[in-house]
């Protein structure tokens, strides 16, 4: 992570790899090779750890304390005096709406108000780099918005802001440049319009009833034109007999050809109908 870079996203689905990768950025975990640097500084030294915010997804605190108390306490671990830190209580209970439960414990805190009350601790100190880790997990919507439009107003501040998410709507509004995670590795990365640039990446057809001559030379021309495979479908044979799912179970109809029902298909061990590829019954 580098100055400049104001708004960064980390895009994966679950089990990615995301949550993995900012704690290795914020010195909780060890990587099992390489190496990673925060504003040039290594993530393990106490350097990189002066210059870094950090909210965990689902953040912890001491459930006796009160959410000033809190601060008060953050403070403290990141060296403030008295009077910086009865400052920084001011900024941020301003900030985050949270002068009103400001002397409440956090025990009977929901998950928007635990949530603003660890976007309050990773401000602490007013660090010039934001590591969050699903910031809007689990909020309402008036809940993501208050987030969202904290991270901008952050952003208009020139503060480097890293954090991960698999909402692509949020990363429209707010991100500069985001990066693609899959199974570990950063998969794609850039700003956000190139990649939503359109790309045609595969196009499957599927058709049934083609003569035998004209397969073959869509197949020549799909291997002449770079495609990966073509292959012609197995025939539809009619079936002779079906069931047809009725309000009360299934109904035999005799002799009767049937069309196949879209989308569902016939489980012979058991006699209903599942989603899947569809066979002709036997018998």
């Amino acid at each position: 992570m580098e100055p400049e870079q104001t708004d960064a996203r980390f895009l994966g689905k679950n089990g990615a790899g995301k949550t993995t990768t900012i704690k290795i950025l914020c010195g909780l975990m060890r990587p099992n090779s390489g190496s990673a640097r925060v504003m040039g500084h290594d993530v393990r030294s106490r350097d990189a750890r002066k210059l870094v915010g950090y909210l965990p997804e689902n953040p912890y605190f001491y459930e006796y304390l009160t959410p000033k108390e809190t601060i008060e306490f953050y403070g403290r671990l990141r060296g403030l005096d008295k009077t910086e830190r009865a400052r920084e209580w001011d900024r941020l209970s301003e900030q985050l709406d949270l002068r009103d439960i400001g002397n409440q414990r956090v025990r009977g805190f929901s998950k928007g108000m635990r949530q603003r009350l660890g976007f309050a601790v990773a401000l602490v100190g007013n660090p010039p780099v934001l590591i969050l880790d699903e910031p809007m997990s689990g909020l309402d919507p008036m809940g993501r918005r208050r987030i969202r439009d904290l991270i901008v107003t952050l952003r208009d501040q020139k503060k480097t802001i890293f954090f991960s998410s698999h909402v692509l709507s949020d990363v429209e509004l707010i991100s500069d440049r985001v990066g693609m995670l899959v199974n570990g590795k950063l998969h794609r990365q850039g700003v956000m319009d190139d990649l939503l640039a359109t790309r045609v990446h595969l196009v499957e057809v599927v058709a049934r009833g083609i003569p035998d001559h004209i397969v073959s030379q869509l197949v020549a021309k799909a291997r002449i034109s770079g495609f990966i495979s073509v292959s012609p479908a197995a025939p539809l044979r009619p079936p002779s007999r079906c069931h047809m799912p009725t309000a009360r179970g299934h109904r035999r109809l005799r002799s009767t050809p049937c069309a196949r029902p879209p989308g569902r298909a016939r489980n012979r061990d058991r006699d209903r109908w599942q989603p899947g590829s569809w066979s002709a019954p036997r018998g």
